[in-house]
C-alpha cells in the first residue's frame, strides 16, 4: 500500500462509521467510530483500500462492517490466542480429569481439591501457549505469588483470577453433578434425582447417601428397610449413579422372597448435551478480555439451569398358577391268612379327589432412567412419560392342559396311584412400562444470555432482557468491571460477533452442537437489529438438546470391553486366521499381525479391536484421509509433526500424523487409546468400551449427525467377523449383556487368575438339591465361585420344586470354550451346564457338543421360558439358548459367556 493511501485509510474508515451508525444508536456509533479511528492506523498496513471499497459497496448492515473492521484491527491478535482443536481438547481433558482426580465423594457430598486443579489447569494453559495475563487475569496484583507472570503454578489460589477459573470450571461441571447440599460451591451440581413408580403420583426426590452407607443398606434383611433404600441414591468411585431395584415373590399370598440389588447408571453420558464446554468460557475470556462478563455468563449457566433426572420403576408382574387334578386311589393289604399258594392277597380301594392349586406372583423392577426436564442457558425442554400396561399369556389365555394318563394298577402289595391325572398351567405377565408420550416441549430462551450483552450493573442479573439495536436504544455497550477496578465500556458483543466462527467450532461438539445452532441464530438476530421473540426461533423448532439415551436395567447392552484381557487373542497363528477369515480382501492385516500382538501386550488394547478400527477408518490402510505414504491406518490427528495437512469444506485444517512404517502407526494407536502418551481421553477417563470410545474418537457432526453411532456399530460388526473366523461368538456380549472387566474386577479383586492354581482360592464345592433322572429328589455336588454359591443353591432348589429332571450338571472346569482359543467362563466358576447330551451346542448347523435338543418331546431338554431358564434369569444369569450366532442350550453363565 502506498503512503498516500495509508494516510487516506483512517479518514475513510471514520467517515464510513459515521455515515452508517445512525441505525445502531448514538452510543454504539460513538464507540464504533472511536474504535475505528483509534485502531485503523495500526491496521492500515493490513487493509487495502480496494477491500474497504468492496465492503462498503456490497454489505449493507452496519454491524457486519463494524465486525469485520474490528476483527481486522483489534481482534486478529486476540484470535491468535485461540487454542487449536487439539489444544482445546487437551484443556477439556483437564476439566474431565478434575472429576476423575481432584473431586472426592463422601457422605456429605462432592469436594474439590482447588489448589491441585488450579495448578494443573494453569500449567496446561501455559503448555498450550495461553498466558493467563493475556486472558485479562493479570490486572489483579493479588493474583501473583512468585513472579509478575501468571504461569504454571505461580497463580495465587486465593486471588480473584483463581476465583474466576473456579467459576468457569463450576459452570462446566454443573451439568455433570447431582445437586447435593453438602458439596463444595464448585461441585454443587444442578441435577435433581427423582424416582417415579406410579403414574398418579408426583416423582419423589431422592436423597444422597455415601456409597459405603448405600452398600451397607443393601445388606439388610428387614423388609421395611428394603423399602426405605428406594428413597436414596449414591455415586460410586467411577461416578455412576447408584440406586436399588427389587425382586419379590409370593406363593399363595405368603411372601417367600424379597431381595434388593444395586443398579449402576452411567448418567454422565446421558446429560452431556446439557453441559457447557470449559473452553467455551475460556475463549469467551480471550474474545472479551473481561472476566467479569464471563463470570456473569457462568452464573447464568449455574443459577438459571436445572436438570431433572428421573428413575422409572417399570414393573413386570408374572402370575403363574399350577393346578393338579386327579382321582387318587389307595390300597391296603388284608390278611393273607388262608390264601392258596400263588393266590394274590385281597385288597380294598378308596378313591379321593385331588385338586391342588399353587399361585406364584413374581414382581420384578426393571429400571428405566432418563432426563425428563432441562432448563439451560439457551433452551428449556420437558419430556413426558406415561405408563403403558400390556398383558401376555405365554400358554394362551386359558393356559395349557396336559393329560398324563394313569399309572398301571398295582396288583399286589400296598400302594397309591392316580387316574385321570391332569396338570394345568396358567401364566399371565403384566408389563407396566414407562414410555415417552411423544409430546416433548421445547422452548428457546436466549433472552437472558443476550441480556448480558447490555448489562450495565456488571454482575449477573436474573431476568436481564435483550435490548435490540435501534433508534433511542442503548445498544450493546457493556459496563463490566475489570480486575483493576476500571469499568469496561468496550462493545463485548461486537467482539463476540467477530470471533463467532471460533465460538461455533467450540460448541460444535457431539454433545453440544445445538448450542452452536442457537448461537448462530442469536447473532443473526443481533446483526439484523431484530426484536427478540419466540417467532425469531421458529425455524429452529426442530432443535432438541434432548437426545434419548435411556438406561434400562438388564438391557443396557451392546458394547465390548477392549481392555478385558480374557478376550484377547494371544496366539499369532490364531490372530492371522482371524484377520484372514474376517477380512480376506486385504493382506496387510496378516502381514502386521505381530505388530498388533506387540501393541496388545504392551498397552492392553485388544488387537482385534485395533484391526477393526483400522478397517472402519481406512479399510485397513487402503483408504482414508491420512493414508497416502504416512502409515496412519487409524486417521489419527495431532499437531505434533511430522504430519500431513488437509482442509475441509469449512476451511478447518486437519493435521494427520505420519509414521515411519505400519508397526509404528499400530503402536501409536495403542498409546493413543491406553493414554500412555500425552492424550488422556480414553483409558485414563474410564473409556474402555467401543461404545464409550467411539463418540470421542469419531464424533457426530452437522453433516453426519449419526457418525459416532455408525462408527461403533461398524467396528463391533467387524470385530464379530474376526472372532467368528476363529470360532468365537461374541454376540452374547454385544447383543445380550456379556461381560466387562468391571464384572471380573468385582469377582477377582486381586486380578483375574491365569492358572487353575490361582483360581482355587475363589472356589467352593456346594451341595445342591435336584431331581434325578427318574424324578426322585436327591442331592449332588457342584464347584462354583464363592460369590455365586448361595444363588446357585437357590436356583437348583427352585428347579427341583418345578419337577425338572437332571441327569448331569457341571460347574467349574479350567478349560477353553468349545471350538475356541478363548478361556471358558467355566474356568472362573460362573458358568453351569445341565444335561449336555439333550441340550447341545450348535453353530452354523454343526454340533459342537451334545447330541440333540428337543424341548417338549424330551423331558431332559430345557424349554425356553420354562422353569430352568426362569430360575437362572431372575438372578441375572444368561441362557446360551438366547444367543444369536450360536446356540448353547445346556449353558448358563453369570456373564453371558
Amino acid at each position: 500500500m502506498d503512503e498516500e493511501n495509508q494516510k487516506k485509510q483512517p479518514n475513510a474508515v471514520e467517515e464510513f462509521a459515521k455515515q452508517n451508525a445512525k441505525s445502531a444508536g448514538k452510543k454504539i456509533a460513538k464507540e464504533a467510530g472511536k474504535q475505528a479511528l483509534k485502531l485503523a492506523q495500526k491496521a492500515a498496513a493490513k487493509l487495502a483500500a480496494a477491500v474497504i471499497g468492496f465492503i462498503v459497496a456490497h454489505i449493507v448492515p452496519i454491524l457486519i462492517i463494524l465486525a469485520v473492521i474490528i476483527a481486522l484491527c483489534v481482534l486478529l491478535p486476540a484470535i491468535d490466542n485461540f487454542l487449536d482443536e487439539d489444544s482445546a481438547e487437551t484443556i477439556d481433558e483437564v476439566t474431565y480429569q478434575t472429576v476423575q482426580e481432584y473431586c472426592t465423594i463422601d457422605d456429605t457430598g462432592i469436594h474439590l481439591d482447588k489448589e491441585s486443579f488450579l495448578k494443573n489447569i494453569t500449567v496446561k494453559l501455559a503448555e498450550n501457549g495461553i498466558d493467563l495475563n493475556a486472558l485479562g487475569f493479570g490486572d489483579d496484583e493479588n493474583s501473583l505469588s512468585n513472579s509478575n507472570t501468571i504461569l504454571g503454578n505461580n497463580i495465587n489460589p486465593n486471588s480473584q483470577a483463581a476465583k474466576y477459573l473456579y467459576k468457569f470450571m463450576s459452570a462446566s461441571l454443573a451439568g455433570e453433578f447431582p445437586y447435593i447440599p453438602g458439596s463444595d460451591e464448585e461441585t454443587q451440581g444442578i441435577i435433581k434425582i427423582k424416582r417415579r413408580k406410579d403414574e398418579n403420583e408426583e416423582p419423589k426426590d431422592l436423597t444422597f447417601i455415601g456409597y459405603k452407607t448405600f452398600q451397607e443398606m443393601l445388606k439388610t434383611d428387614n423388609d421395611a428397610e428394603k423399602e426405605d433404600i428406594m428413597n436414596y441414591f449414591s455415586l460410586d468411585e467411577s461416578w455412576n449413579l447408584c440406586i436399588a431395584k427389587y425382586y419379590k415373590q409370593t406363593v399363595n399370598g405368603v411372601l417367600k422372597e424379597y431381595s434388593i440389588s444395586e443398579v449402576k447408571i452411567p448418567y454422565r453420558d446421558m446429560v452431556t448435551q446439557y453441559t457447557v464446554p470449559f473452553m467455551f468460557l475460556i475463549d469467551l475470556q480471550v474474545i472479551t478480555n473481561n472476566a467479569n462478563y464471563v463470570e456473569a455468563v457462568s452464573e447464568l449457566m449455574t443459577k438459571q439451569s436445572e436438570i431433572e433426572f428421573t428413575i422409572f420403576d417399570s414393573i413386570i408382574i408374572d402370575k403363574t398358577e399350577y393346578n393338579f387334578k386327579a382321582d387318587k386311589h389307595t390300597r391296603e393289604l388284608e390278611s393273607d391268612e388262608g390264601l392258596e399258594e400263588g393266590e394274590a392277597p385281597g385288597y380294598y380301594t378308596s378313591v379321593t379327589g385331588v385338586d391342588e392349586t399353587t399361585e406364584t406372583i413374581t414382581e420384578i423392577d426393571n429400571i428405566k432412567a432418563n432426563v425428563t426436564k432441562a432448563k439451560t442457558w439457551l433452551i428449556e425442554q420437558e419430556t413426558n412419560y406415561v405408563m403403558n400396561s400390556t398383558t401376555e399369556y405365554p400358554y394362551g389365555p386359558n393356559g395349557t392342559t396336559k393329560d398324563l394318563g394313569s399309572d398301571e394298577p398295582i396288583t399286589q402289595g400296598e400302594g397309591t396311584w392316580y387316574e385321570n391325572k391332569k396338570e394345568y398351567w396358567y401364566e399371565e405377565i403384566i408389563k407396566n412400562e414407562w414410555i415417552k408420550s411423544g409430546d416433548t416441549k421445547t422452548i428457546i430462551t436466549p433472552a437472558e444470555f443476550m441480556g448480558l450483552w447490555s448489562n450495565e450493573k456488571g454482575t449477573y442479573e436474573k431476568g436481564a432482557k435483550y435490548a435490540p439495536v435501534g433508534a433511542g436504544k442503548p445498544g450493546k455497550i457493556v459496563k463490566y468491571k475489570r480486575l483493576n477496578g476500571t469499568t469496561d465500556t468496550d462493545p463485548v458483543i461486537i467482539n463476540i460477533v467477530t470471533a463467532r466462527e471460533e465460538l461455533y467450532e467450540l460448541l460444535e461438539k457431539p454433545a453440544t452442537q445445538n448450542h452452536a445452532e442457537l448461537m448462530r441464530e442469536m447473532i443473526r438476530i443481533y446483526m439484523n437489529s431484530e426484536e427478540l421473540t419466540e417467532d425469531s426461533f421458529t425455524k429452529l423448532a426442530f432443535i432438541s438438546m434432548y437426545e434419548p439415551h435411556e438406561f434400562v436395567a438388564g438391557s443396557y447392552t451392546g458394547d465390548f470391553d477392549v481392555h478385558d484381557e480374557t478376550l484377547f487373542v494371544t496366539d499369532l497363528d490364531e490372530l492371522k486366521k482371524a484377520f484372514q477369515g474376517g477380512y480376506s480382501s486385504n493382506s496387510k492385516l496378516v502381514a502386521n499381525a505381530q505388530a498388533f500382538l506387540d501393541m496388545q501386550e504392551k498397552y492392553k488394547v485388544n488387537a482385534i479391536f485395533a484391526a477393526a478400527v483400522s478397517i472402519t477408518e481406512t479399510s485397513a490402510g487402503t483408504k482414508g484421509n491420512a493414508i497416502n505414504g504416512c502409515h496412519n491406518w487409524f486417521n489419527m490427528t495431532g499437531k505434533d509433526g511430522p504430519y500431513k495437512s488437509s482442509t475441509d469444506k469449512y476451511g478447518n485444517v486437519h493435521n494427520w500424523r505420519i509414521y515411519e512404517n505400519d508397526a509404528k502407526g499400530i503402536e501409536a494407536f495403542g498409546i493413543f487409546i491406553s493414554g500412555a502418551g500425552a492424550t488422556k481421553r480414553y483409558y485414563p477417563q474410564g473409556n474402555y468400551t467401543v461404545g464409550t470410545i467411539g463418540p470421542i474418537y469419531c464424533p457426530d457432526s452437522i453433516d453426519y449427525p449419526t457418525q459416532a453411532e455408525d462408527w461403533v456399530a461398524t467396528t463391533l460388526a467387524q470385530m464379530s467377523r474376526f472372532y467368528e473366523a476363529i470360532g468365537i461368538d461374541i454376540s452374547p456380549i454385544i447383543e445380550g449383556g456379556g461381560i466387562s472387566s468391571e464384572d471380573l474386577k468385582d469377582l477377582f479383586p486381586n486380578g483375574v487368575p491365569t492358572t487353575a492354581a490361582e483360581m482355587q482360592q475363589y472356589l467352593t464345592t456346594i451341595t445342591i438339591d435336584i431331581n434325578d433322572a427318574k424324578g426322585n429328589p436327591t442331592t449332588t455336588k457342584i464347584t462354583v465361585h464363592k460369590a455365586v454359591a448361595e444363588d446357585v443353591k437357590a436356583i437348583f432348589k427352585e428347579i427341583q420344586q418345578s419337577g425338572f429332571k437332571i441327569k448331569s450338571v457341571g460347574g467349574y472346569s479350567w478349560r477353553n470354550a468349545a471350538a475356541s482359543s478363548s478361556r471358558s467362563h467355566h474356568s472362573y466358576g460362573i458358568a453351569i451346564d445341565i444335561n449336555p447330551t439333550e441340550n447341545y451346542m450348535i453353530k452354523d448347523g454343526k454340533i459342537i457338543s451334545g447330541s440333540f435338543w428337543k424341548p417338549g418331546e424330551n423331558e431332559y431338554s430345557i424349554t425356553p421360558n420354562g422353569p430352568v431358564v426362569k430360575a437362572f434369569s431372575k438372578r441375572g444369569w444368561t441362557w446360551g439358548g438366547t444367543w444369536k450366532s450360536s446356540k448353547d442350550y445346556m449353558h448358563f453363565s453369570l456373564t453371558g459367556h
